[in-house]
């Protein structure tokens, strides 16, 4: 088997195995070859995946040490693997310490797939929804993906309190209704094709508490399965504002000023953008910390249906825009006596992608 096969197909297993784990079983990859098939399993216990590969080899069950494996591949072009260890372009490997037995090694059970989502749009999500999600622990939900699937609709919707992304989309079939907040680790892989989805039940409650993703990319099989968060989403819909109105139109211009501005400081004082929306055009503002002196003040022209002031933070407004490329900022009780009374929406033309963005407190 080519070197170059089984590294990309080691990449994407490492989406889901933890080389550092305290348990050694869990810092390997399962091999399993035979009947002119090659099956790579790595789990860490919250997800698991299975890379499935044609391979003429000798019949084989055992693990491997992942780390060790990654790196004696490396320069090499054909590998062969054995009950002892590799040979590699000819030379035999053989380590008792990184090859191991597989009966420690978590069951895998199988998940019956009942409908397809198109790979661009699990793509689109992971580069367009999972920006926004929380990293705090704390609040488990808003560290995941919250699918809502109602019919033929879907929708995905990624928030931590300050920000919120939702994307819909329409014509997706087989999936059972219902609210499935998808793990972060699925964020870990680059979708190809038309990729199957499947869910299990487990629990006392017979509740929905697995996913699985599977999909083919070249010559390899993928199949990911995870335990979805057990926590209940936000009700996101209610804080998202209706009665909008459109205050001005970023793009791509605004973006090299927004990177000065979010690369300032850490907090979001320092990084505040301030926007003074005119019948023409708008002008960005950014004010040092450290002297009431502005860092630079530009005038762009560009649609506007609204004149006033607003600020964001501008990391979180770069983040949008260079998402959406040209979007439309709405707004409703838009920023009365420099307090930002409303969040405001970022949306693209056909207004199935959402972002939802807090302003920031003026100072004069």
């Amino acid at each position: 088997m080519q070197t170059k096969t089984l590294t990309k197909a080691l990449g994407i297993l490492s989406g889901s195995c933890n080389p550092k784990h305290v348990l050694p079983v869990l810092c390997c990859v399962r091999v399993i070859a035979g009947a002119g098939k090659l099956l790579l399993i790595t789990t860490n216990l919250e997800t698991s995946t299975e890379v499935e590969l044609p391979y003429d080899g000798e019949k084989i069950n055992k693990c491997f040490n992942f780390k060790w494996l990654k790196a004696i591949l490396k320069g090499t072009k054909m590998v062969v693997f054995t009950s002892t260890g590799v040979v590699i372009d000819g030379i035999s490997i053989n380590s008792d310490f990184n090859v191991m037995e597989v009966d420690d090694f978590p069951l895998i059970h199988g998940i019956t797939t009942t409908g397809q989502i198109p790979a661009n749009v699990l793509n689109e999500v992971v580069r367009e929804v999972s920006y926004c999600r929380s990293t705090d622990d704390m609040r488990p939900a808003m560290t995941g993906t919250l699918m809502r699937v109602s019919g033929k609709d879907v929708k995905f919707c990624g928030t931590d309190n300050s920000r919120l992304h939702v994307n819909h989309y329409t014509g997706i079939e087989g999936i059972p209704e219902g609210d499935y907040i998808l793990p972060s680790s699925l964020s870990n892989y680059t979708y190809d094709g038309m990729v199957d989805v499947g869910f299990a039940k487990g629990g006392g409650d017979d509740s929905i508490v697995q996913v699985l993703l599977a999909w083919h990319t070249g010559e390899l099989f993928v199949c990911t399965t995870s335990r979805l968060v057990s926590a209940k989403f936000p009700a996101y819909e209610a804080v998202i504002p209706t009665s909008t109105k459109p205050l001005f139109v970023a793009d791509e211009r605004f973006l090299p000023l927004l990177d000065i501005a979010a690369q300032n400081a850490n907090d979001n004082v320092a990084k505040k953008i301030t926007i003074e929306v005119t019948p023409k055009g708008v002008i960005l503002t950014h004010h040092r910390t450290d002297i009431d002196v502005p860092m630079f003040e530009k005038y762009i022209e560009t649609q506007t249906g609204w004149e006033g002031t607003i600020a964001f933070n501008a990391a979180y407004l770069a983040a949008i825009v260079r998402l959406k490329g040209t979007c439309t900022v709405h707004g409703v009780n838009v920023v009365e006596a420099d307090i930002p009374s409303s969040p405001v929406l970022l949306m693209n033309d056909d207004e199935s992608k959402t972002a939802l963005l807090m302003p920031l407190l003026i100072m004069n």
